[in-house]
């Protein structure tokens, strides 16, 4: 006897059926969704953060202030990798106004506000110290992709909250390869001039310049 066809009607329609799920019609058309997408990430533009990163070095400098005290044949994660990833979260939103005192108020209350700077309650002092220090690297590298890729933009002068949200909470598909991954953004990005141009300008810094000074 031979195998049954993956590609029976039957057998596909008894899949469909299991996974699928039916929602209300639009016009004649029906609604039908599952969780076939793949992986997924609400981060897109996180890569236009790498590349600031690569720009100014924050994480890269903040990493070489820790010495690694573990056995090193059971480490997974450079320190690296560790303060990457904790610097990279408060930029991104995720957790661990105008002041009339002026733009330095401005910019502490931007901290404070948009990236957790504030949220000193460990049972530490030093633990709330490097929650701080995190948190200040974030800043670094936000105003740094300010500076250098808004300069000119309607986003000039954004606060950290919106620049994370018109440039780095974009949705988009991750597709891994053998040679690559491919990230694909949501078409409907509304701003993708916008994105490439900030883009170009980090890369072509990066290019001519190496690393920029670190400037509040």
């Amino acid at each position: 006897m031979g195998r049954a066809r993956s590609d029976n009607p039957n057998l596909v329609k008894a899949q469909c059926s299991e996974t699928a799920m039916e929602f209300k019609g639009v016009g004649q058309r029906k609604v039908v969704s599952d969780f076939s997408g793949g992986t997924m990430t609400s981060d897109g533009g996180a890569v236009l953060l790498e590349e600031t990163e690569e720009l100014v070095g924050v994480a890269r400098r903040l990493a070489g202030c820790f010495t690694d005290h573990r056995d090193a044949e059971r480490v997974e994660h450079s320190v690296l990798e560790l303060v990457g990833q904790r610097v990279f979260s408060p930029a991104l939103g995720y957790e661990d106004l105008y002041c009339a005192r002026g733009e330095m108020e401005n910019r502490i209350q931007e901290q404070q506000l948009c990236l957790f700077a504030d949220r000193t309650s460990t049972a530490t002092m030093r633990g709330n110290q490097i929650r701080l220090w995190f948190a200040s690297a974030a800043y670094t590298l936000l105003n740094a992709l300010r500076r250098v890729g808004l300069t000119g933009t309607k986003l000039a002068r954004a606060r950290c909250d919106t620049i994370r949200l018109k440039l780095l909470k974009i949705g988009a598909a991750v597709r891994v390869s053998v040679r690559r991954v491919y990230i694909s953004m949501a078409s409907s990005y509304p701003l993708q001039g916008l994105f490439r141009r900030v883009l170009r300008r980090v890369q072509d810094v990066v290019a001519l310049r190496g690393v920029v000074p670190m400037r509040c």
